[in-house]
């Protein structure tokens, strides 16, 4: 069975009803999360910031380039870059919520809905704002501003989903070869019993995952010493062990900007798609620290102005009251 905090990975990484595995035309070599959930309204606001933005390679990773045959640098790759950046800038609601090879597009997936409950949903997602910049080194980024309206029914249906994704993969021939069988029945058990995955208590988002003491405490000692997904485990704010369950509370009511900070290891930052982009636009991208953006989004008040004055003029976006 997935360590406990692995899991966790599993449930934000399907966090949006299905997750679409997209061909990769970018890389993105560092990646933010902000997340917060206003419970008097609500409503989710997120902030993905992407920085170091490139054309994505085919090269294995850890494999050095010879100079001048780079296949970042082939003019087809930049332009199908160039391509999907159009696509986001205007309006596209297409985002990675996490590090990695998933990508939603949420306009594709509401056209592919299950249900006209899911396209209602998925249609409540809107995309308040995104913007291309460059960070401090003068990498080619960009932020994108998501609000969720309806949190509560999108969890609610995130749990269902999630029901019917881990009955079929706990079944008993799995659970028996589980290192974890007695952990493993329990996830079994739960999956067909209506199990509340993931619930708000306030701005915290909990991550319920059922499991025995021993294996709990077994598996967050490891985890301490060597995290799995080192990113998700320092969002973690505070840890609940009950009998059958072992709860991950991201946020708290001191902070209740839940923030995940991925950078990759293996860094390949190019910088034709910024040149290409720019040369596009007629004009060299602003650069932001990434303090500004920070900032910005935990003192926007429920209200939010245009995230950053200075990048994103009003008279382009509107005053951003509702």
């Amino acid at each position: 069975m997935r360590t406990i905090v692995h899991a966790v990975a599993r449930l934000l990484g399907t966090v949006l009803l299905l997750c679409l595995a997209a061909c990769q035309v970018t890389r993105i070599e560092d990646q933010e999360t902000f997340f917060e959930h206003d419970a008097a309204a609500d409503r989710v606001d997120m902030l993905l910031v992407y920085r170091g933005i490139s054309v994505w390679s085919e090269a294995k990773e850890g494999e050095d380039f010879v100079q001048g045959d780079d296949p970042r640098l082939d003019p087809r790759k930049i332009e199908q870059a160039l391509e999907l950046a159009a696509e986001i800038l205007g309006g596209q609601r297409r985002f990675r919520l996490l590090p990695g090879s998933f990508e939603f597009d949420l306009d594709e997936m509401s056209s592919e809905a299950r249900s006209e409950a899911d396209r209602e949903i998925l249609d409540d997602i809107e995309l308040v704002e995104v913007q291309a910049f460059l960070d401090e080194e003068g990498r080619l980024a960009c932020f994108q501003h998501l609000r969720i309206e309806g949190a509560s029914r999108l969890l609610a249906r995130l749990n269902a989903l999630l029901d019917e994704s881990l009955a079929d993969e706990f079944d008993a021939e799995k659970v028996a070869e589980s290192d974890y069988p007695e952990s493993a029945a329990l996830w079994a058990a739960a999956a067909t019993s209506g199990w509340e995955w993931l619930r708000f208590e306030g701005p915290v988002l909990v991550v319920s995952i059922p499991a025995t003491f021993q294996d709990a405490a077994r598996v967050l000692l490891a985890n301490c010493r060597e995290p799995e997904n080192p990113e998700l485990f320092e969002a973690v704010r505070d840890i609940r062990v009950e009998p059958g369950r072992v709860e991950l509370l991201l946020g708290s009511l001191e902070d209740p900007v839940i923030h995940v900070v991925h950078e990759n290891e293996d860094p390949r930052y190019e910088a034709a798609l910024r040149a290409r982009l720019e040369e596009q636009l007629g004009e060299e991208l602003p650069r932001v620290e990434a303090m500004a953006l920070d900032e910005a989004f935990r003192g926007r008040g429920s209200r939010a102005r245009t995230l950053l004055e200075g990048i994103s003029p009003e008279e382009e976006f509107g005053d951003g009251e509702n």
